[in-house]
């Protein structure tokens, strides 16, 4: 993800636009898409690499051993880019490597991989404060009745908002062409965070803002949500949703890439247990 850019605004102010309900997208990812099949259990949700990629891929997993630095951080960035169609590929090179870098590497790749396909691209993000007071039908009868407008307070740096030109002071009416509703709670179904959020990264959206005294459609495509805002204390419900990535990726990890080791584990245990 490319490097956000802070403004030099007050701390306390930063840190208030990343509490809830401030920020689109302040909700656990969604669940995988077959319920019967954890994703602890399956080494990668992907399909399979062409031929020609698959080249590529041992080519870069043969230079993560290169002499050069460079060569091995070319190397690394290449397979991070492709996450989750080379896992197959990097677990047989981590089982068979005796070099330590390399295997290092690769567990750095995978696991880049792991939070990716199961919680980065989860949480689309706009990159938007929202002021406390919305507008009503009443209040401006532009604003669908039964919907609310919400009044942008501030724009984040480099997010999918600053890219789509969004401004402070526009007030979203529609997304897509149906109402929106201010946040209630963090994980309100119905609230614009939650609707944003399940569009998904990568999704294509249309905004219909009243900007000034016109009706502008601001057409956006959705980022992901900055990394810094999974670590926030002020977001405890995003760190709760890393932390429990993180024991996820740990079991999934012994299961597909160390399975000896979680082998051994077991077996000190029943050794000390005497079972």
């Amino acid at each position: 993800m490319q490097g956000t850019t802070f403004p030099t605004w007050p701390i306390a102010w930063v840190l208030a636009m990343a509490l809830p309900p401030a920020w689109a997208g302040q909700t656990a990812p969604q669940s995988s898409p077959d319920p019967a099949a954890p994703s602890e259990d399956r080494l990668t949700e992907s399909p399979e690499p062409s031929a020609e990629l698959a080249a590529r891929i041992d080519a870069w997993i043969l230079e993560l051993a290169s002499p050069t630095h460079q060569v091995r951080d070319a190397a690394s960035d290449s397979l991070t880019e492709h996450g989750a169609h080379a896992l197959r590929q990097l677990r047989q090179a981590y089982v068979a490597s005796r070099d330590l870098e390399v295997r290092l590497r690769i567990e750095t790749i995978v696991r880049e991989a792991f939070f990716n396909e199961r919680l980065y691209s989860k949480n689309a993000f706009l990159g938007i404060s929202m002021e406390p007071m919305q507008v009503t039908h009443a209040m401006d009868p532009r604003v669908p009745q039964g919907g609310e407008g919400i009044v942008i307070g501030g724009i984040v740096p480099g997010t999918s908002a600053e890219q789509a030109d969004l401004r402070a002071r526009d007030i979203i009416i529609m997304l897509d062409g149906e109402p929106v509703h201010a946040n209630r709670s963090v994980g309100d179904p119905g609230s614009f965070s939650e609707v944003l959020r399940l569009k998904g990264v990568g999704a294509d959206i249309t905004l219909t803002v009243i900007r000034r005294d016109a009706l502008t459609e601001v057409p956006v495509t959705l980022g992901a949500r900055p990394r810094e805002y999974y670590r926030s204390m002020e977001a405890p419900n995003f760190a709760e949703q890393k932390n429990r990535i993180e024991g996820d990726f740990r079991t999934w990890w012994r299961k597909w890439f160390a399975p000896d080791a979680a082998k051994q584990g077991f077996k000190a245990k029943a050794d000390a247990t005497g079972k």
